[in-house]
């Protein structure tokens, strides 16, 4: 009997349990087999939730349930009772690491399957973050997109700090709230249709100062697990010997812009967080927060793609991303010749995306598509980005099997081994992310939360671009893909999750529709 009804756009990767929704659309199945290995976690506090969630920002609707699982089966964890000691050594590594760290304070995650990644100076895991070693905590902030109590808890519990005060400003959440006895949970409400609370960023509040982290991972298992996630962790900033909303800031306004994005939610418990940023001293603060939500938000856009093209003809951006229906348009925008050169300089566009033999051969095989939710109508409809696209390869950090989650934006020139800037944000390529220019281009209109940071040589090094030579763990600009970049060859496709594989993946799993 055929079935007719039409395909979920969310292929595999759908978390829905709405029994609505699974009896409208057709989703697709993946046959499981016994895979070769068990996943083998490194930390004693880690959930034993499914992996597969999906992080795709065009729609918020009907997003109250969790995914299917489409990855291999794990092992059930047991959590250490002497919780706050045992991954003590641990801890003071990464306080260590975070001490001696570059000037980017650029990190990646773990990778439990890839046993590099665990041997990384520059990669942590989510109780790393939340280390006594880092300072005595008060009370902490997360804002997130989707946000598993469990797992949050078992992270928050693991590291002695489940009791503290705790605000969670999310766009949907699952599990029991009661897990955390003083938490103040704030659900963003989105007042326009695609739009998301997108942004996942933490305030971690000290007895000794106040530190801000930026980063790509929902709050869920399958994110920072065996997903490529990015973070940027601040600083510690300290507390002003006087309160004064004219000191405090730094050269980039780091501070004024994360005030900026933070009022945006009209919320007393935000409020209260930003009397206590105007309370510390951000002036040590080289980076600059990238604003949603903010009528800054389209000068940075308008900045960001007229920079003057260096010596050669050669620059290319470099998007790594979730791929959107509305790319034409920001592809368009960043090739058009730039202001004062010659008609044939023009950048060149590359975004790196998993093809389907890269998700293949991943940690999670066909389960590694889930976070990337590209379909075969939307591709269908942009025939001209196939020769934009580059393969997902990450050699030199031993995670190239580790499907990307994280969004950078980079400009770079292949031939000077430089780059003009690194953007790490929550923001996928489209339309409700970056927004769109409405009444004549007199205002931009943005459907979702994001929050970024941009590094800019001016601010970090004092000089006019980043050095790309080099090994990218040591000085150089930590770029998460490898360079050269590899670019799509004739036969090859990129993932879409809503067709059916002909072949079995590395884990000896089907996928079909």
């Amino acid at each position: 009997m055929n079935d007719s009804r039409p395909l979920c756009k969310y292929g595999a990767g759908c978390y829905q349990k709405n029994p609505l929704h699974k009896a409208k659309y057709k989703h697709p199945e993946v046959t499981k087999m016994l895979p070769t290995k068990e996943f083998q976690p490194i930390v004693e506090t880690q959930s034993n939730a499914d992996p597969g969630s999906v992080d795709d920002p065009s729609t918020s609707r009907d997003r109250a349930s969790q995914e299917e699982d489409v990855g291999p089966p794990r092992k059930k964890i047991k959590t250490n009772t002497n919780k706050t000691n045992a991954s003590s050594a641990q801890m003071k590594r990464f306080a260590h690491r975070l001490q001696h760290c570059s000037m980017y304070r650029i990190f990646l995650n773990k990778i439990f399957s890839l046993e590099a990644t665990r041997h990384d100076n520059n990669a942590l895991v989510f109780p790393d973050l939340l280390s006594p070693s880092l300072g005595e905590l008060i009370e902490t902030a997360q804002f997130n997109f989707l946000v598993d109590l469990e797992y949050l808890h078992q992270n928050y519990d693991g590291c002695g700090v489940a009791n503290l005060p705790l605000l969670l400003v999310y766009g949907e959440m699952e599990g029991c709230q009661a897990l955390f006895p003083n938490a103040t949970y704030k659900k963003v409400v989105m007042p326009y249709l695609y739009g998301t609370h997108h942004t996942k960023m933490m305030l971690l509040h000290y007895t000794t100062g106040l530190r801000v982290v930026v980063h790509t991972a929902n709050l869920r298992p399958d994110d920072w697990y065996e997903k490529t996630q990015g973070f940027w962790v601040s600083p510690l900033f300290p507390k002003l010997q006087k309160e004064d909303a004219c000191e405090g800031d730094s050269c980039t306004r780091f501070r004024a812009d994360l005030l900026a994005y933070l009022r945006c939610y009209k919320l007393t418990d935000v409020n209260r967080w930003c009397d206590l940023l105007l309370q510390h001293d951000f002036s040590s603060c080289t980076f600059a927060h990238r604003l949603q939500h903010c009528s800054m938000y389209r000068i940075f856009l308008n900045k960001i793609f007229s920079l003057e093209a260096t010596r050669h003809d050669n620059n290319a951006l470099v998007f790594p991303d979730l791929l959107s229906p509305s790319l034409g348009e920001l592809i368009e925008t960043a090739q058009l010749p730039q202001t004062g050169a010659t008609n044939s300089c023009r950048v060149q566009v590359r975004v790196v995306y998993p093809s389907e033999e890269d998700v293949q051969h991943s940690t999670q095989g066909w389960g590694g598509g889930s976070c990337l939710p590209y379909s075969s109508s939307t591709h269908s409809r942009q025939p001209w980005l196939q020769p934009h696209l580059c393969r997902w390869r990450s050699s030199p950090f031993g995670r190239t099997a580790a499907m990307p989650h994280i969004k950078t934006y980079c400009r770079y020139n292949d031939a000077l081994h430089t780059a003009q800037y690194l953007l790490l944000t929550s923001a996928n390529l489209s339309k409700a992310a970056w927004g769109a220019l409405q009444k004549q281009g007199s205002q931009l209109f943005i459907r979702s939360y994001e929050a970024g940071v941009l590094l800019l040589p001016h601010y970090l090094a004092g000089e006019d671009s980043f050095s790309l030579a080099g090994d990218p763990r040591a000085t150089t600009l930590p770029l998460p893909y490898d360079l050269p970049l590899v670019p799509y060859s004739a036969s090859c496709v990129p993932w879409l999750s809503d067709t059916r594989k002909t072949v079995k993946d590395v884990l000896g799993r089907a996928y079909r529709v």
